[in-house]
């Protein structure tokens, strides 16, 4: 009948999915489209507040998606019979990793050692998906979540900080710390044949 309207699907395609539907890699929009009656169609829609339009005539094709961020999407085929159809879709696109960044405030000796305790200060931010969570370990040993500064007294400690935002994005950074607050011990003795006085 040549009352029947064109139709029109849109698939979404990314390299490598991160978390809670964030892509983390390449995507794209591709649409495909098509008339019942043959006729000639005219792919478009908007991505955010951009246009685009499929090469006129064409009854598919693959949109390039790089702004970061979440963008509405609406798409619509019109068919030279008058008719047409649309449909809407979303995505979420995060390139970035999360900033990490560190400072060590104590009383600096030598050698690189603190000879006060040692507070780590850490900052995280992310401009896209948001900080997931931050976590830390400490020679090697379990994962903890990190929810402010973190103390050191007396060792040697190698620390690692993992800052993972909502898409899965990770950075990662190594602090060596060293703090030694006690004094040397000193003994003397003496020995030989004592006088007087």
């Amino acid at each position: 009948p040549d009352d029947e309207p064109p139709s029109i699907s849109a698939n979404l395609t990314c390299s490598n999915w991160g978390n809670n539907g964030w892509c983390t890699g390449s995507l794209s929009l591709d649409l495909a489209a098509s008339d019942p009656q043959g006729a000639a169609l005219i792919i478009s829609g908007t991505i955010g507040a951009n246009n685009f339009a499929c090469p006129s005539g064409a009854t598919s094709c693959s949109i390039p998606l790089s702004s970061e961020g979440s963008y509405a999407i609406t798409y619509r085929v019109d068919s030279a019979t008058g008719l047409s159809a649309s449909g809407s879709t979303s995505y979420q696109l995060d390139l970035s990793t999360p900033d990490l960044s560190t400072s060590l405030s104590g009383v600096p000796g030598t050698n690189n050692w603190y000879t006060s305790d040692v507070t780590l200060d850490i900052t995280t931010s992310d401009a896209v998906s948001e900080i997931s969570s931050l976590t830390a370990s400490a020679n090697g040993g379990a994962d903890s979540v990190v929810s402010g500064p973190l103390n050191f007294s007396d060792g040697i400690y190698t620390v690692l900080l993992t800052a993972t935002d909502n898409a899965g994005n990770v950075t990662q950074d190594t602090q060596t710390i060293q703090v030694d607050t006690i004094t040397p011990s000193l003994s003397f003795s003496t020995n030989g044949t004592s006088g007087t006085n």
